[in-house]
C-alpha cells in the first residue's frame, strides 16, 4: 500500500486519480447511484464493469465477493460436501439464494435429488 491507499497499482497517476476520487465515491448521490447499478446487472455483467477500467474495478471492490459468488459457485459444487453447502448459506442472503438455485436446479422433477 502506497500513501494514497492503494493496493493495486503503483501506479502515482492512478493512486492520486484515486485519491481525488475517494470523496466522491463515499458521497450519499454517488452511493444510490451505485445502488441503482447494482440493482439491475446480472453477475456476468458485474465481472464485465469490473474488468472494464481500475476506476470501475476500485468503485465495486466491495461488492465483487457477493456479486461474482453465483458465477464461481457451480464450479465448485462437484467439490463441496452437503455440509459445506449448509455452511455457506449462512455466509450472506446473496449465498443462501445463489446456493438455493443451484439446489433448485440439482432436483429432477419427481422432487428427488438427482445423482453425481
Amino acid at each position: 500500500m502506497n500513501e494514497y491507499g492503494n493496493e493495486e497499482t503503483g501506479n502515482q497517476v492512478g493512486t492520486l486519480q484515486e485519491a481525488c476520487l475517494a470523496p466522491l465515491y463515499a458521497s450519499p448521490r454517488f452511493q444510490r447511484l451505485r445502488e441503482l447499478i447494482l440493482q439491475s446487472c446480472s453477475p456476468a455483467d458485474f465481472l464485465i464493469m469490473i474488468n472494464t477500467t481500475a476506476d470501475c474495478r476500485h468503485f465495486l471492490l466491495e461488492d465483487r465477493t457477493s456479486r461474482l459468488f453465483p458465477l464461481v459457485l457451480p464450479l465448485l459444487v462437484p467439490y463441496l460436501t452437503s455440509k459445506d453447502l449448509v455452511d455457506w448459506r449462512l455466509v450472506s442472503k446473496d449465498a443462501k439464494q445463489a446456493i438455493d438455485k443451484i439446489l433448485t436446479d440439482f432436483q429432477t422433477p419427481d422432487g428427488n435429488s438427482g445423482s453425481q
